[in-house]
């Protein structure tokens, strides 16, 4: 506590735990058809997995103005059409990236 502030500093060693690819069910994968993998970059993928991984600890604000920052230019890049579920749509990028026989369930 100095000046009628407080510091707080993290510890940047620490990352966060790895991400398990969420199960998806076989009828979410409505994105799949027009998905282009090969258009995703590692940055983008980075930005998806953490976002992926922390969007439970933020508000719901914050989730939805972050799920539109990433997943906007990515669907306009791929040739997406309106509506999108950007939370689903990440999800199935994300899964279809990191597992190339993603676990689907019934």
């Amino acid at each position: 506590l100095a000046a009628g502030t407080l510091v707080v500093k993290e510890d940047t060693k620490i990352s966060p735990k790895p991400m398990r690819t969420p199960a998806i069910r076989k009828s979410a994968f409505v994105y799949a058809d027009w998905i282009q993998l090969e258009q995703l970059t590692d940055a983008e993928l980075v930005s998806i997995r953490e976002y992926l991984s922390r969007r439970g600890t933020l508000p719901r604000l914050r989730r939805i103005q972050l799920v539109r920052a990433i997943g906007v230019p990515i669907a306009r890049k791929m040739g997406g059409s309106n509506p999108i579920d950007y939370e689903l749509f990440l999800e199935e990028l994300y899964a279809l990236k990191t597992n190339p026989t993603p676990r689907r369930t019934s």
